[in-house]
């Protein structure tokens, strides 16, 4: 940017864009506009009015100029607070607080409560309000608003500017952005308030009124232009973004800074650590180090190493955005745009923090960085290897394909749960909120659809391990899988996932369901079959409640003609009190079901055994070993049949258990 843009006069740069990529100097150049108004006698030091999105970025404004306080820059949230609070209209949950306190007691919802009302309020009313009680100028005095990191405003954070915008006279606005740099897209609440698009369409907030834009492309953060190239074509490669936002790679030449960046994978975070450790260690004093990482597992294991290293800044990539270091090291690199489409937005503030020296390193499946980084501006380097190979199944999968009596009658797999633990993954799937949503046990990454089946993947934070939940096995069946096979599909999917770098004896059965179908000549033969063998489970007593499909508690065989339809209802038989290491009986119609476990076989009916946890290690179920290697040994050998009538046996009696084996038709 030249310097003439700060020398212009007053009415020149009235309503003004600014737009640039990260270190240009985006927040320089506004605290220089207004400081050269304020010294050309064009704006009174609370004429003005800087809004921001969050906090971090409002208290760095105030230590950028001596004519920046508290009452000429603020958060929206903050704006509409005291506005509120000098109408006497602050609701009640803020009572006792100043506009600079958080409160845990208070949700997001609370602070957009400040909003809301603030954009009831008439224009008028707004207009005669005095900002700030020591001061004479009042809302519709003021002569110019100005905008940073306007790429993260709401739709409903704009709206507050252009209610300021009507009730001044005259009024003037200046926002500055980057659209590269739109990381705070978890704002949008379900579609509540989503976010602003007012930094490609500056007309939503000006109008008919002209505007001009500009472009900042001198880079003021980068000393390495080898960084300058790289950061370059990535924005154009990733967003085909025009040629007059890009840097200016002319600055810099004289350098001494002129190693590329570089890219390097990893077989696992153990391997990835270890070398990031050994460069930090090489570093030379007096540097600054950046570790970022998107999530905090990314960055969690740095955390514990550098804590007491000054020189050492360890955070994600939204925190340290604004900031910058000599050495940035950016961990847990995955490009998958499909599956994340913030991703561009995050690596690209990422890397724009670094001045000296760039490193990304991964130990994520190499996907497709050559088309996000061009070839020539970084050094790639991988020592990725596989540590496990998949199973041989040579079954072709058809849609569709029948389930029949002869494919399932043999099988007793239904479902299956794997467990990974964290120290065991080769790279930490990221876990992204749905919507402001936090679950403090579990986190549903997505539910992946292929060609042959759906399983979900999810984290469970206090056993830090992540779970594959197999659950429609049916397609499987339909074409004729066995119960070997079924499991070794399984565990070739969660080694697809890992790129086969998971040790298969690291992975552990978690939850496995077992079932008999149980097939009757006729459907009253069901009624006659089944109900005796319920009413002697409810004899014998050997559970801690029994529900029926709507969570009512059936005690005694009365309750159970009252609260219990055989075949459109499922009875939950519960052997323990903890849902997390049990062992659970469920009976239903499978014809009947509305969900995957729906078969359209005539007079069949299904009996589950879901055994989960910890009890799986016991004697009775998988004799202490866990390990799916343990499960899948024991379908080849024949032993799955076994094990679920010992299950029966254990939890409702031998005498239950001779029955169900003598029920339905071969």
């Amino acid at each position: 940017m030249s310097n003439s843009l700060h020398k212009e006069s007053r009415s020149n740069i009235r309503n003004l864009v600014l737009l640039g990529l990260g270190g240009v100097g985006k927040s320089l150049a506004l605290t220089q506009m207004v400081e050269y108004e304020i010294k050309q006698g064009n704006l009174r030091q609370y004429e003005f009015l800087i809004l921001t999105f969050d906090k971090r970025l409002s208290k760095s404004y105030l230590n950028k100029s001596h004519y920046f306080n508290k009452n000429n820059v603020k958060t929206v949230h903050s704006l509409c607070y005291s506005v509120l609070r000098d109408m006497g209209l602050l609701p009640l949950q803020f009572a006792g607080m100043n506009e600079e306190e958080h409160s845990k007691d208070l949700k997001s919802k609370d602070y957009d409560e400040l909003i809301s009302l603030f954009l009831g309020l008439r224009d008028d009313d707004i207009a005669g309000l005095t900002r700030g009680k020591m001061l004479n100028t009042t809302f519709s005095e003021m002569k110019l608003i100005l905008a940073d990191e306007i790429q993260d405003f709401r739709e409903d954070y704009m709206a507050v500017i252009k209610k300021l915008k009507r009730v001044g006279n005259s009024t003037g606005v200046i926002i500055a952005g980057d659209r590269h740099q739109r990381i705070y897209g978890f704002q949008d609440k379900h579609g509540k308030f989503p976010l602003s698009n007012v930094i490609n369409e500056p007309s939503s907030l000006y109008g008919d009124e002209s505007y001009e834009v500009q472009y900042l492309t001198t880079n003021h953060r980068v000393k390495n232009p080898e960084i300058l190239k790289f950061i370059n074509e990535f924005v154009v490669n990733t967003s085909g973004t025009e040629k007059e936002y890009l840097y200016d790679l002319s600055v810099g030449e004289k350098s001494k800074w002129k190693r590329k960046p570089i890219v390097y994978y990893f077989t696992n975070m153990k391997e990835e650590q270890t070398y990031i450790e050994k460069e930090i260690e090489s570093v030379s004093e007096g540097f600054s180090i950046g570790i970022l990482g998107r999530s905090k597992k990314d960055i969690e294991k740095y955390e514990k190493v550098y804590r007491e290293n000054p020189r050492v800044s360890v955070s994600t990539v939204h925190t340290m955005k604004g900031d910058e270091k000599d050495y940035i090291f950016y961990v847990g690199f995955h490009y998958d745009v499909e599956s994340d489409p913030e991703i561009t937005t995050i690596c690209y503030t990422a890397i724009s923090r670094a001045s000296k020296r760039l490193f990304i390193t991964s130990s994520y499946p190499m996907g497709n960085e050559k088309k996000v980084f061009t070839d020539d501006t970084y050094e790639f380097h991988s020592t990725q290897r596989d540590l496990s190979k998949p199973f041989l199944i040579r079954n072709k999968i058809e849609k569709n394909k029948n389930l029949t009596w002869n494919k399932i009658k043999d099988n007793y797999i239904d479902s299956l749960e794997l467990k990974v633990k964290v120290k065991d993954c080769p790279f930490l799937p990221y876990i992204k909120k749905e919507g402001t949503t936090q679950y403090r046990y579990q986190s549903i990454l997505r539910t992946v659809s292929d060609y042959w089946m759906e399983y979900s993947i999810s984290l469970h934070h206090s056993a830090k391990a992540y779970y594959f939940k197999f659950k429609d096995l049916n397609l499987l069946k339909r074409n004729g899988f066995s119960d070997t096979k079924v499991i070794q599909a399984c565990i070739n999917e969660l080694l697809q996932f890992y790129d086969n770098r998971v040790r298969i004896e690291d992975i552990m059965v978690n939850r496995v369901d077992l079932c008999r179908f149980i097939r009757f000549d006729r459907e009253e033969d069901i009624e006659k079959g089944i109900i005796p063998l319920i009413e002697k489970m409810i004899e014998e007593g050997r559970y801690s409640s029994i529900l029926n499909e709507r969570k009512r508690e059936i005690g005694n065989a009365s309750d159970l003609y009252h609260y219990f339809s055989l075949l459109h209802d499922t009875l939950y038989v519960n052997h323990h009190k903890d849902r997390y290491s049990s062992i659970t009986s469920c009976l239903y119609y499978p014809k009947n079901k509305e969900n995957e476990n729906r078969i359209h076989i005539d007079e069949l009916y299904k009996i589950e055994m879901r055994a989960r946890g910890s009890f799986l290690d016991r004697k009775m179920a998988l004799d202490g070993d866990r390990r799916v290697l343990n499960l899948l040994d024991k379908s080849e050998r024949g032993e799955l049949e076994d094990l679920f009538y010992n299950w029966v046996s254990y939890y409702h009696g031998e005498e239950i258990e001779e029955n169900m084996k003598k029920l339905g038709v071969s």
